[in-house]
């Protein structure tokens, strides 16, 4: 086979971009592969202060294309790539879900689609995929691709939710549960990183709560990015689906929750141990992060309806 200098760049930019920001483990194909050039595997973090790595077995197919050739088609919105059924077909019934990337060395840079049903387009021969032009291959989407990375599709992430929550669950329905959750300045983007632990204690020392994490074994641990224009309540509910949330008895809000922030900014500069700078234009997490560079609050769960119900599934499949 003739070597392809194009090709070459294409696979070398792009395991750059993934090691060196993402901090993700490119592994490209030691042979010539069928349709994936690399695998990614994602990394993960303890915590975001903290270096080390640490691979999580969760794997992304990449292919890559990379020349002028590939952006000749194009409209406002998309560059429009165009492949044969046997390509498809085998990027469809992988294992693994496999992303199609094409590479611009004239601007450095890489654009990013999934290869879904969803997104593939049939025609009369062969399939076209419209690559978004806004899909740049940055941190800025890190938490989608990194969810790409679980499930090849919405309904096994979300089936994979309820089983994998099934003992807790069980749990939070003999005996009250807390959420102590922890909101910092993401270390990948602009956005915030949200982790939140459940726990039975009712303890208001939250931070010592964090503190245990990394001295024992928490079986309910929770993560997820925040944007800075986006819903805490929605983020949550998002990663718990069963569970309701209360604040003092009182249904958990974003309100409730900015409310809280602007108590505490308060109340630190009445101390005098605090004095802030606060402006219309700021989103309500960074001021809750401007007070020590992340934020606590807790909050109390109850299961909702899809936990009971569920439950009655889980017994019903599971029944000798």
């Amino acid at each position: 086979m003739a070597f392809n200098k194009e090709e070459r760049i294409g696979v070398f930019s792009v395991a750059k971009i993934f090691v060196e920001d993402f901090e993700w483990i490119f592994r490209e194909q030691p042979v010539n592969d069928f349709g994936i050039d690399a695998f990614v595997e994602i990394t993960s973090r303890v915590h975001p202060l903290v270096k080390d790595i640490n691979p999580t077995g969760r794997l992304i197919g990449v292919q890559i294309k990379s020349g002028e050739s590939f952006f000749n088609e194009e409209n406002n919105t998309d560059f429009v790539y165009r492949g044969s059924r046997k390509h498809l077909s085998y990027w469809s019934s992988h294992s693994i879900p496999v992303i199609l990337i094409l590479y611009d060395k004239s601007t450095n840079s890489a654009y990013w689609q999934e290869i879904s049903k969803d997104t593939v387009k049939l025609t009369k021969k062969a399939f076209k995929l419209p690559i978004p032009k806004s899909n740049l291959l940055t941190t800025k989407f890190y938490k989608r691709l990194e969810d790409i990375g679980y499930f090849k599709n919405e309904y096994g992430y979300r089936l994979w939710q309820l089983r994998s929550s099934i003992e807790a669950m069980r749990t939070a329905s003999t005996r009250k549960y807390f959420l102590y959750i922890l909101i910092s300045e993401n270390y990948y983007t602009k956005d915030y990183h949200v982790e939140i632990l459940m726990s039975p204690e009712d303890d208001d020392y939250i931070a010592k709560v964090f503190h245990k994490l990394f001295h024992s074994d928490f079986e309910i641990f929770y993560s997820f990015l925040l944007k800075k224009d986006g819903s805490i309540t929605d983020g949550i509910k998002e990663v718990i689906p069963w569970v309701d949330l209360f604040y003092k008895q009182v249904p958990f809000s974003d309100s409730i929750f900015s409310k809280n922030v602007i108590a505490d900014i308060n109340e630190f500069e009445e101390a005098g141990n605090l004095k802030t700078n606060i402006s219309n234009k700021e989103s309500i997490y960074n001021i809750a992060c401007q007070m020590t560079g992340e934020y606590y609050f807790k909050i109390e769960v109850s299961p909702n309806d899809l936990a009971t119900n569920f439950l009655r599934v889980n017994d019903f499949l599971t029944k000798e």
